[in-house]
Formats: structure tokens, sequence, C-alpha cells
């Protein structure tokens, strides 16, 4: 099969995800003061959580939906994502629009539903992620923990998070991906 990774993402829906509990017991089930919590989607503390064997067999004999088509040409830039919702290429302002939406927002931008940030759209674009966003650097869907606030000396992620470098917010990473 080769490389599995791409194969188990792309056939995610055979696992059952895990979202609570963590990893954080050690022998004899004392607690320990590190390690990481279960969430939605992939976490380091179970992946993408507990395989459904029938479903997985399936995807591997050819029922699944297999590997996907090669990559098309990059629609949106370096500094932008794709908006599952608005299906537009954004490049964020950095201000945040969480209190008051659009009206925080300068001519000709927009409150982005998923980061709370107000956006200049681009092109039109298909993200491959579902309720969050392909970062053009970590090629993953990554997903923000508290929209509109941004994260730094001021607001510090936890330590299943990461401060995203284009939205400047604390997010989780999910599976990976190609920006479109």
């Amino acid at each position: 099969m080769g490389l599995l990774n791409p194969f188990l993402y792309q056939n995610a829906d055979a696992f059952t995800d895990v979202t609570k509990g963590s990893n954080k017991v050690g022998r004899g089930g004392q607690a320990l003061p590190y390690g990481y919590n279960c969430s939605a989607g992939w976490d380091p503390a179970t992946g993408l959580g507990t395989p459904k064997f029938d479903k997985l067999l399936a995807a591997a004999m050819g029922g699944g939906p297999g590997p996907s088509p090669g990559p098309s040409p990059a629609v949106c830039k370096a500094t932008e994502f794709c908006c599952p919702d608005a299906k537009k290429c954004l490049t964020p302002t950095h201000t945040s629009c969480a209190a008051d939406g659009d009206a925080a927002c300068a001519s000709g931008d927009v409150c982005c539903p998923l980061t709370k940030i107000c956006v200049t759209p681009g092109a039109d674009c298909v993200s491959p992620c579902q309720g969050s966003f392909c970062c053009p650097d970590a090629k993953a869907c990554l997903t923000p923990v508290h929209p509109g606030k941004f994260c730094g000396a001021l607001h510090k992620c936890k330590s299943d998070e990461v401060c995203c470098p284009l939205i400047k917010e604390c997010v989780k990473a999910g599976a990976t991906c190609t920006p479109p």
C-alpha cells in the first residue's frame, strides 16, 4: 500500500473519533501532569480514533474513496486560506470581528464566520477541509479554538494547540490537506 497516511486521512470515516479523555495516565493508573487531551478530529492522544475494520477493509479493497486526484494548480496565495463556507481565498487582516461582525471590518472586507477575523475576499476556491481551513504552511486542516482572539504575549495557546502564523490564533490541527 505504500505510505499509509494519505489513505488513512482520506478514509477518516473508517475510525470512531475519540473525543473524551486523555493519555495523562502512568503505570498503575496514577495521573500524570503531562500528556494530551482527546478532541474532535485528529488529536495527539488518539490520532484519528479507533479503527472500524470493515470500513478500512472495504476502502483498502477499492470500496472506499481511495487516492484523491493529483493536485490542481494553486488558487490561493501563500498568504491566504480557502474558506469552506464562502468558497473564496481569504487574506486575514488581523482585525478581530468577534464582537461587532462586519461592522468591525474596513470597506471591502468581511467578517469570516470561522476565524472571526476581518478578511479580504479573493479568488474562488474549494476547501479540502470541512469546518476548518487548510493551512498553506502546516498542510493540515486547522480549527480555531477561540475565534477572534489573537495569540501572543497576552493569550498563550494550550499544549495541544499551536499559534497559526497566518491568522495569529490558537488552532488545533486535523487531517493533512493540500491547499487549493
